[in-house]
C-alpha cells in the first residue's frame, strides 16, 4: 500500500488521475473564489492544471477560499481531515501530517496555502 493513498479508493492511482479528481472537486468554486479574492487569472491556470503553487497574497487567499468551499477548512482555520480523505482519496496519515504542519499558522490565507500545497504536492508525486 502506498503511504498516502487508501487502497480501497479507485481514483488515486497516479498523479494524472489525482489532477483530474481534484479538478472535479474544485471546479464549481473557481469563479466565485477568483472574484472574491481578485487573484490574477493567469496564476490559476498552472495551479488548476498542474498543481503549481505561486507565492502571491491574492493567490494564497484564493486557495484558502477553495479549501473552505470544498469543506476542507473551517472558517476558524481548523481542518476536516475526513473530507480530505473522502474527496481526494488520501490517507489519514497525509491529512494529519499536513494539518499538523499548519497548527501554529495564524494567517488563514497562508494556512490554507501551506496546507493545500502539502496535500497536493504529495498526491501529485505519489
Amino acid at each position: 500500500m502506498l503511504p498516502f493513498f487508501d487502497d480501497d479508493k479507485n481514483n488515486a492511482t497516479s498523479g494524472t488521475s489525482f489532477i483530474e479528481l481534484r479538478k472535479q472537486v474544485i471546479a464549481p468554486f473557481i469563479s466565485e473564489c477568483m472574484c472574491s479574492t481578485k487573484v490574477d487569472p493567469f496564476l490559476i491556470d498552472d495551479w488548476y492544471n498542474k498543481g503549481i503553487f505561486v507565492n502571491n497574497p491574492c493567490f494564497k487567499c484564493f486557495v484558502k477560499c477553495i479549501g473552505q468551499k470544498i469543506n476542507f477548512m473551517n472558517s476558524d482555520g481548523s481542518y476536516r481531515n475526513n473530507e480530505i480523505i473522502k474527496s481526494y482519496h488520501a490517507s489519514l496519515e497525509l491529512a494529519r501530517n499536513c494539518t499538523l504542519k499548519v497548527t501554529n499558522v495564524t494567517d488563514l490565507c497562508e494556512k490554507g496555502y501551506i496546507h493545500a500545497q502539502c496535500v497536493v504536492n504529495v498526491l501529485i508525486n505519489t
